[in-house]
């Protein structure tokens, strides 16, 4: 059986959640997690918040049932319910399939994929301490509408940035200055791909506000994702300051092994930073598809250079390498130039 966690809370600025976890795949074992949201972030586990599960709770006859006593829930800080109202709003979500992994109160969530909403008779449902004898039938709640789908598609915009920076246009720019000899493709390439990256950032970052476990921004994808990227502006400033060295003096400085070597070395870094980011998402089941895919074109773009590199060096054409590409001209007044001008006579 999969796990999925199943929540339903007062529809106020803050809801009360219920969060029904199924703890393994093959037993019938709950948790049951009193949590606090406000707005669109994630539910926060509430020790404050006195629920106790009673007999009788647990997988029966293919649902979950779950049978509890609170004693503090009629108010809470943000909000509260009306035992007044014939038809008090109510929410409700399930989360995606095997989306978490322990059974704590306290663990994380993943953003729920289906959600809905339905009023209570609060009035009805109102009475003496007691667990309803029949929890097979419906009375006093009806639902509002049909249930909608959902996804993350903060994570899915952040994913598909990122990827597109070092798994597509970074390589990308690899090939134009190594085998199409085009310098100035190579750094417009660059540019929009830091700025691509960096986009990806700050929505990495305003994901990370919505979820608890990575609120501190203390896990080893977001402190890898955020050096890289400002590592990338280092790497576009040594480019551009060894192209500016290069034009005065007429010959390779420096800078270039260290940008060469430097770039190669961020995206490989922010690739691997990708399957880091997966697992830390959860995504288990799509972290072997990534890395195979990073590593064919990585191992495509580094096969066709070497190639390339090995095919100028036997001479199959004119080549960029920097033997050739940073040679010094003649002088003015150099001897060659000299004899030209003898022979002219």
């Amino acid at each position: 059986m999969d796990r999925y966690w199943y929540g339903n809370g007062n529809a106020g600025v803050s809801d009360v959640l219920g969060l029904h976890l199924n703890e393994w795949k093959h037993t019938p074992d709950i948790t049951f997690s009193p949590r606090l949201a406000s707005k669109h972030n994630e539910p926060s586990y509430s020790s404050s918040i006195n629920v106790s599960l009673l007999e009788g709770s647990g997988l029966i006859n293919g649902s979950y049932v779950v049978k509890a006593r609170c004693q503090n829930c009629s108010t809470w800080s943000g909000g509260s319910l009306n035992l007044q109202s014939a038809s008090e709003p109510w929410i409700y979500a399930k989360g995606p399939s095997n989306s978490f992994r322990g059974d704590s109160p306290t663990d994380s969530i993943q953003r729920h994929v289906e959600y809905g909403r339905f009023t209570m008779n609060m009035i009805q449902a109102y009475g003496a301490a007691a667990v309803p004898t029949n929890v097979s039938t419906n009375s006093g709640a009806a639902e509002v509408g049909p249930p909608s789908s959902d996804n993350d598609y903060t994570a899915i915009a952040h994913a598909v940035f990122t990827c597109i920076a070092f798994v597509i246009m970074m390589p990308l720019g690899v090939i134009f200055l190594r085998i199409l000899e085009r310098v100035r493709w190579h750094w417009i390439n660059e540019l929009l791909a830091l700025l691509v990256a960096f986009i990806g950032l700050v929505i990495g970052i305003y994901l990370s506000t919505t979820y608890n476990k990575s609120k501190s921004f203390n896990s080893a994808h977001q402190l890898i994702g955020i050096l890289v990227i400002l590592a990338l502006f280092l790497q576009a400033w040594l480019g551009w300051h060894h192209h500016q060295v290069y034009k005065r003096i007429k010959r390779t400085t420096p800078y270039a092994p260290v940008h060469r070597f430097f770039g190669c070395f961020l995206i490989l870094a922010g690739l691997a930073n990708g399957a880091v980011g997966l697992d830390y998402a959860k995504n288990n089941s799509r972290i072997l598809v990534y890395l195979v895919i990073s590593i064919i074109l990585v191992g495509l773009v580094a096969t066709w250079v070497l190639f390339n590199r090995w095919w100028v060096r036997r001479g199959g054409r004119n080549g960029i390498h920097e033997s050739s590409r940073y040679e010094s001209p003649p002088q003015p007044f150099s001897s060659d130039v000299h004899l030209e001008l003898v022979r002219g006579l």
